[in-house]
């Protein structure tokens, strides 16, 4: 079986009149699993770690079978007094599911139940901090079953992008649920986050406030959340603050899923226009070839001073409309 590298340690209990005692069975080659998982109850979502472990059935000695209410401890134990005081610092889980997997292609025990705490162990942040942040990341629609992942995530970014986890989770939050991505998406946008700091002259924290303006509107107007990064951090590279450059990109995202009625009127009235200048173009094409074959005997010199003068008109009125189009860009940002 693959990733059974661990050692375990399986404690039975076993009830008397006056105390209980303790079997302790070590057992070698096992798989471990923790993660931590969102529950919610009366005071709102809190983590919860499970743990799961596979036993290769060859691995366990003769007539001990693992039980509901056993406890299954990472590591070895050689003996145990009191449970689950004995390995309270270690990972363990107090055993709610057995399955019993003897007669498949790879015979095992497949085990399951609520584990040790969540906390600083896990992320290396306070447990007060991280319940703050779950409860807003399921409050912002992260889903439960990925939640943690989400806030684990939010930790780690926050630390290497100079912000809190609660800002960090509020900015995935944000950018996810405007793309309708899934919360398991995190960690990818989360990098995605930090290469625009890398890259930019801004930081997680920063993208993370201000993401939210703009994201919405981006997504309706087609661009990726990958373009909007790339453009964040072309900007700010360019000495334009985080919040500027959201703020306008906006704002010509806007003008381009809903002009305002001056370029409305302005883009109808060129489309109207457009088979009337083509017509015109294509008639002065003709007529100017024309006048040119006609009069190429004896009058090359003519012709070519005319070029040069056609040629110098055209540059001065392109400089008029790169003018002109680079105000109306900053109109509109």
């Amino acid at each position: 079986m693959l990733a059974c590298t661990e050692t375990v340690t399986l404690v039975h209990p076993v009830r008397g009149d006056d105390a209980d005692h303790y079997i302790c069975t070590v057992i070698r080659g096992a798989s471990w699993y923790r993660k931590a998982v969102a529950a919610l109850d009366g005071d709102g979502a809190k983590p919860v770690p499970i743990c799961k472990a596979r036993v290769p059935a060859a691995h366990l000695p003769a007539g001990v079978v693992p039980e509901e209410g056993d406890y299954l401890v990472r590591g070895v134990l050689a003996e145990v007094q009191r449970a689950p005081a004995d390995f309270a610092g270690r990972e363990y889980a107090l055993l709610t599911a057995v399955g019993d997997n003897r007669r498949g292609r790879f015979p095992h025990w497949a085990l399951s139940g609520g584990g040790s705490g969540w906390g600083s162990s896990d992320t290396g942040a306070g447990a007060a901090e991280l319940n703050e942040a779950l409860y807003s990341a399921i409050s912002s629609g992260a889903d439960t079953g990925h939640a943690v992942d989400l806030v684990a995530v939010a930790v780690k970014a926050a630390r290497g992008g100079f912000t809190d986890t609660e800002t960090a989770v509020d900015g995935l939050t944000s950018a996810l649920n405007a793309y309708a991505m899934e919360t398991a998406d995190a960690e990818g946008l989360a990098n995605k986050f930090l290469v625009t700091q890398n890259l930019g002259k801004t930081t997680f924290g920063a993208l993370a406030g201000s993401i939210g303006n703009v994201a919405p509107t981006a997504n309706a107007a087609g661009v990726s959340v990958d373009e909007l990064l790339a453009s964040v951090a072309f900007l700010t590279a360019n000495g334009i603050g985080t919040s500027e450059a959201m703020t306008g990109m906006k704002a010509a995202l806007s003008n381009i899923i809903k002009p305002t009625g001056e370029a409305g009127k302005l883009a109808e009235g060129i489309v109207e226009t457009l088979p009337e200048l083509a017509q015109t173009g294509t008639d002065f094409i003709l007529q100017l070839a024309q006048s040119i074959i006609d009069g190429l005997p004896g009058m090359v010199p003519a012709a070519v001073q005319t070029i040069a003068s056609l040629v110098e008109q055209i540059t001065g009125n392109l400089s008029q409309i790169i003018d002109a189009g680079i105000q109306v860009i900053v109109a509109l940002g």
